[in-house]
C-alpha cells in the first residue's frame, strides 16, 4: 500500500507530497530498518536526480575523444550560480539521506548503489568547482562504494538463484 500511494503520488505529479509521505516513513521508528532504508534511498533518488539534471546539461559538460576514441567529460560550472548552488544542495542531503539508509540496511544494494551515483555527483561539482584534490578523493570513495555495490548484487543474485533452485526442486502441490 505504501510504495502504491508512493507511485501515485508521483503519477499525479505531486513531488512535494510524495516526498513529505517517503519522509513521514523514514522517519518513523515503528516501521522496520530496511523499509525505512528503503525510504531513505528513495529520497536520496530524487536528490541524485535533482544534480543529475543540472550536470548532465549540454551547457555544463565538455566531451572530447583521447587515444582508442574513449570519451573523456569535464564538467564546468553552470552560468547561472542558482543552479550550480542548487546542485550541491541536493547532493548534500542525498548524501546525508543514503548514510541513513545505510545505517538502517548495511545491505541494501539499492542504497549502496545510490551512494555511487551521489559520489559521483559530487565529484562532478567538485570538478566544475576546481577543486581537483577534492573531487580525486571523491572518485576513490565512489570506487570503494562501486565494490561494495557489485558484492551486494552479486551476494542477491546467487540468493536468488538459491531460491529459484529450491522452488524449481520441490515437489508442485
Amino acid at each position: 500500500a505504501f510504495s502504491a500511494v508512493t507511485v501515485l503520488l508521483g503519477q499525479l505529479d505531486k513531488p512535494d507530497e510524495q516526498v513529505k509521505w517517503v519522509e513521514q516513513r523514514a522517519n518513523n521508528e515503528k516501521v522496520s530498518a530496511d523499509r525505512r532504508s528503503d525510504a531513505y534511498a528513495f529520497l536520496a533518488s530524487k536528490d541524485w536526480d535533482c544534480s543529475f539534471k543540472i550536470t548532465e546539461l549540454p551547457a555544463n559538460k565538455t566531451t572530447t575523444l583521447n587515444e582508442g576514441n574513449r570519451a573523456n567529460v569535464t564538467y564546468k560550472k553552470p552560468s547561472d550560480q542558482k543552479e550550480f548552488d542548487m546542485a550541491q544542495s541536493c547532493v548534500k542531503r542525498g548524501l546525508e539521506e543514503i548514510e541513513n539508509a545505510i545505517k538502517l540496511d548495511p545491505n541494501s544494494e539499492s542504497a549502496w548503489s545510490y551512494k555511487t551515483n551521489l559520489l559521483l555527483e559530487a565529484k562532478k561539482l567538485a570538478e566544475m568547482d576546481g577543486k581537483t584534490d577534492q573531487a580525486a578523493e571523491l572518485d576513490k570513495q565512489r570506487d570503494v562504494a562501486q565494490k561494495r555495490t557489485m558484492v551486494l548484487s552479486e551476494a542477491n543474485q546467487k540468493k536468488k538463484e538459491a531460491e529459484e533452485a529450491k522452488q524449481a526442486a520441490s515437489p508442485a502441490k
